[in-house]
């Protein structure tokens, strides 16, 4: 029997389960790998390695990870570990776009673009991304209106301040003839 020719079930609702339960064990192994990648990032000379560009090595070498996946699968396991997100049968993608979504994002519904209403483990990586650039825009808008109240403020001091010495002076009338 060939990878092909797997005895499979061939009830829908069995494979719809069998597949659901493969999805939850890939989802809790990025953050057990996670784990395992900080552990020895952090502490390489436990584990015979130099410093970070060995961790690098290794990660590429042993493990076949890039660093920068290495760093994802992390990222997921400090900022989701104890979340309800470890049970969530979510890809390694999704996972670090929720990871790096605000804390107080994560959890609560976004309104995408399609209209719909989702919580972030309901989203696609392109709709986390999109809510992401969403909350972006929405914060750098914050931070010019902020700006341009600072501003205001301070123009307006400078013009009462001016008013204020104009007031305590005497006016100035010149007479040409």
């Amino acid at each position: 029997m060939t990878t092909n020719e797997l005895a499979l079930s061939s009830d829908l609702p069995t494979l719809t389960a069998e597949i659901n339960a493969y999805k939850r064990v890939a989802g809790e192994a990025i953050f057990e790998i996670g784990v395992r990648l900080k552990e020895v990032r952090d502490t390489p000379h436990r584990y015979g390695l130099e410093g970070y560009r060995d961790w690098e090595r290794w990660c590429e070498d042993e493990c076949d990870i890039t660093r920068q996946h290495a760093n994802r699968f992390i990222k997921v396991a400090d900022e989701l570990g104890t979340s309800g997100f470890r049970d969530a049968a979510l890809g390694i993608r999704a996972l670090y776009e929720i990871a790096t979504l605000p804390p107080e994002e994560r959890t609560r519904g976004h309104t995408l673009s399609s209209g719909a209403t989702k919580a972030p483990d309901e989203m696609t990586v392109r709709e986390l991304r999109e809510v992401k650039a969403a909350l972006k825009a929405e914060r750098e808008a914050r931070e010019e209106a902020e700006r341009q109240r600072s501003k205001a403020e301070s123009d307006y001091e400078t013009v009462r301040d001016t008013l204020e010495s104009m007031r305590d002076q005497p006016p100035k009338v010149e007479y040409v003839l």
